[in-house]
């Protein structure tokens, strides 16, 4: 994961939660990068802002478990992710809750 003093990470994981923490949180600002993190209860209640969070600040590295990304789709309408602009994600946390060996 490349990661530059240009680098923004956005993401709503709380911080009582090892990956919020330690990667998100205290890793990103010992790093000097920007991070937006908001509240895991207004990504509940509107995914829409996490989009929209990532598109105006212009995240580049944006975290989340599986559920996060699919619930993102689900409740957000066609119309709601015309007016994203995502381009700017140049690496996507993919993290599962539930590893099969």
């Amino acid at each position: 994961m490349q990661v530059t003093s240009a680098s923004t990470f956005v993401h709503w994981l709380p911080q009582y939660h090892d990956f919020g923490l330690i990667c998100c949180s205290i890793g990103g600002a010992l790093s000097g990068l920007h991070v937006v993190q908001m509240s895991p209860l207004t990504f509940i209640s509107k995914p829409a802002v996490w989009l929209a969070a990532v598109s105006k600040y212009r995240g580049t590295h944006v975290f989340g478990p599986d559920f996060g990304y699919a619930y993102s789709v689900r409740k957000t309408t066609p119309a709601d992710r015309a007016l994203l602009d995502l381009s700017c994600i140049m690496v996507g946390i993919y993290m599962c809750l539930i590893m099969r060996l």
